[in-house]
């Protein structure tokens, strides 16, 4: 029998979706007014968000030391989309359409908090050590996001300009 992941039912019918960004800077910490990488599940989206997978590297040394992470929120008001990014699904036959809006700049209704640390950015170099995760990180949908919620990703200093590059992968789940 061949090996089936816990998503190739979801992949198969056309419910998993990604958006990345690269050459993004990061907002400092919990502001209303962000850059770097968010999904949001519009208020009314009928869908729950499970996000994934989050892949993530940073280009560039960090100007000041960083706590890097995932913050979330949840507001009745809608995220403003100042910088969209289209998403695409995982299985390139399929054109569905997401429901999860992504993008590189937003504003945030109510402060998000931080929800999972990651990991460091670290000064130094460019050619020494300065970031300590990296990769694609499977976080099995451990972060479910209901209507009217949102995820971005979190770094407790700005990085560096033009260091992100970033992707954030959820399924849809609709019926609940």
């Amino acid at each position: 029998m061949p090996y089936v992941n816990s998503y190739w039912n979801a992949v198969s019918k056309g419910q998993v979706y990604t958006a990345s960004v690269t050459g993004g800077t990061t907002t400092v910490g919990t502001a209303t007014t962000y850059t770097g990488l968010a999904l949001t599940n519009p208020v009314g989206s009928g869908v729950k968000l499970g996000i994934t997978h989050l892949g993530m590297g940073f280009l560039l040394a960090w100007p000041a030391a960083s706590a890097v992470g995932i913050m979330t929120g949840k507001s009745a008001s809608a995220v403003t989309q100042t910088t969209p990014i289209t998403p695409t699904c995982t299985r390139p036959i399929t054109t569905t359409t997401p429901k999860g809006l992504a993008a590189s700049a937003v504003t945030f209704p109510a402060s998000p908090t931080l929800a999972i640390v990651l990991g460091a950015g670290l000064t130094g170099a460019i050619t020494s050590f300065t970031y300590s995760l990296g990769g694609f990180i499977p976080l099995d949908e451990i972060l479910v996001l209901d209507p009217g919620s949102y995820a971005a990703i979190y770094t407790s200093t700005v990085s560096g300009t033009g260091a992100l590059a970033a992707s954030l992968t959820w399924e849809e789940v609709s019926g609940f």
